[in-house]
């Protein structure tokens, strides 16, 4: 086609040879006439995937739906339901519980992590490294090790170890002179509150 010629049609591909697939504009067409009425919930999504023939996410809904079911246990959980988490989903919680106070997290993977468990972006885009700790005794000296060493390679400008516990004084020392910050139990529980 030239440069100014008029544009074919052809009744079977449609505008310049584009060939649209009936089945496909359907699917489409009823993804975004879901997601327009149930808006951006679950339900939507999902509606807008099977209408779509959304095959790529059905093996995504069992995960969406966990984690789902973990947001809302977290959002009510207190201090004793804290106490019962593993190491990991404390990590997730705590991440959750930061993001609820307005700041962007990133969970790091469960190994290789640097020495952060979560990195912590705040609203001027500063940014910092928390070691979390879910313990049932007190938290040595490792865990603010730890922080030092991933505030430099993270790139933070402030480090912070969170625990549902306490701290040796030697952690307390140690973060003292590297300018760690120590969020102990009470503090922990003062940040639940806030919400």
């Amino acid at each position: 086609m030239t440069r100014g010629s008029p544009v074919r049609y052809n009744r079977r591909r449609g505008r310049a040879g584009f060939r649209a697939k009936p089945a496909s504009l359907l699917a489409l067409g009823s993804a975004v006439l879901a997601v327009g009425i149930l808006g951006p919930t679950l339900d939507g999504a999902l509606a807008a995937a099977a209408a779509a023939g959304g095959v790529l996410l059905l093996p995504r809904v069992p995960r969406v739906l966990a984690r789902m079911k973990e947001r809302r246990a977290f959002s009510a959980a207190g201090i004793e339901d804290v106490d019962k988490l593993d190491g990991f989903a404390f990590e997730r919680y705590l991440a959750h519980l930061l993001r609820s106070h307005g700041y962007k997290v990133l969970v790091t993977p469960e190994s290789g992590d640097f020495g952060a468990d979560l990195v912590v972006t705040d609203v001027h885009g500063e940014r910092a490294v928390v070691q979390a700790k879910r313990y049932t005794g007190t938290v040595g000296i490792k865990a603010v090790q730890e922080v030092v060493g991933a505030k430099a390679h993270y790139k933070a400008t402030q480090a912070f170890c969170i625990t549902n516990s306490d701290f040796t004084p030697a952690a307390r020392t140690l973060a003292k002179s590297n300018d760690v910050a120590l969020l102990s139990r009470k503090d922990l529980i003062k940040l639940i509150h806030k919400t």
